[in-house]
């Protein structure tokens, strides 16, 4: 599976750069994306069989089609356009496990999956979180493909502390 998740992101990163128009409500592989917006996420997340609504705090619920589901926010939004999409998802304590069970198994899943981050919260819940940035442009492929493995390291964190610990 680390393998799959690799293979995809390297094909991913090198998919093409070049612009291709399409309206902001289409998903265009090849478009180049030198900002993140509502439109293009909810294009992207519609691309990949999910569902998005308005969240809290200026961010936005994802459903992935795998069942799990994360909140994505828009940051570096200095210059009206913004530069980076933060995407995070808190799961509920195990009723089965001690606390430094679960951060055993955190750290764990740290060293075995790097396509994010993963750590616990004040109250001993998991969080793994990425971030995708549009710095000199990114295809939507790219974000797609992002987005993606994103799901695949929820599924795999769901596993993780419900199941496989």
């Amino acid at each position: 599976m680390r393998h799959l998740i690799l293979a995809a992101t390297i094909a991913a990163g090198t998919a093409t750069m070049a612009f291709t128009p399409a309206t902001a409500q289409s998903f265009s592989a090849s478009r180049t994306l030198n900002s993140f917006d509502y439109d293009t996420l909810r294009a992207t997340v519609t691309e990949i069989g999910g569902t998005i609504e308005p969240g809290q705090n200026d961010g936005f619920l994802i459903k992935f089609p795998n069942g799990t589901a994360a909140t994505a926010t828009f940051t570096a939004c200095a210059t009206g356009k913004c530069l980076g999409t933060n995407i995070s998802a808190r799961f509920g304590k195990p009723s089965d496990k001690t606390d430094s069970q679960v951060a055993e198994l955190v750290r764990d899943y740290n060293r075995r999956w790097s396509a994010g981050k993963s750590y616990l919260t004040d109250d001993g819940r998991a969080v793994v979180q990425a971030y995708m940035i549009a710095d000199g442009g990114i295809s939507m492929e790219n974000y797609r493909m992002q987005l993606v493995v994103y799901s695949q390291m929820l599924k795999k964190m769901r596993e993780t502390i419900y199941k496989d610990g």
